[in-house]
């Protein structure tokens, strides 16, 4: 599947062994959230790039208010196309934080 990454216009592949093979493998939380991921992706709250690889960008979405659940952010991170075509979706995992990224773009009402 193929989404328009909000605000930087950049379609981004999500495959099924990436999101099965690694998301899900690896975050296994993180199973009935793919709705949320292409929802971070559609419209995030907040852009960053990592600054030692700056072709990774970090798209976060809030987390929706779960009970019990431990995380403030969802966090999901593409690598950009060199060839200006498709990025791809690399990992999706909540976290605590918006932190340790150059945030390159907030949302209005998110600063």
């Amino acid at each position: 599947m193929t989404v328009l990454a909000g605000h930087l216009e950049v379609p981004i592949v999500i495959t099924r062994g990436t999101w099965q093979g690694h998301v899900v493998e690896r975050h296994p939380e993180m199973g009935p959230y793919l709705e949320l991921t292409i929802a971070a992706l559609e419209a995030p709250d907040v852009i960053g790039r990592d600054s030692r690889y700056p072709e990774r960008v970090y798209f976060w979405k809030k987390w929706p208010d779960v009970r019990d659940f431990p995380a403030a952010w969802l966090e999901v991170m593409v690598v950009l196309p060199t060839d200006g075509r498709f990025g791809r979706l690399l990992s999706a995992f909540p976290v605590r934080s918006v932190a340790g990224k150059e945030i390159i773009w907030t949302a209005a009402g998110q600063d």
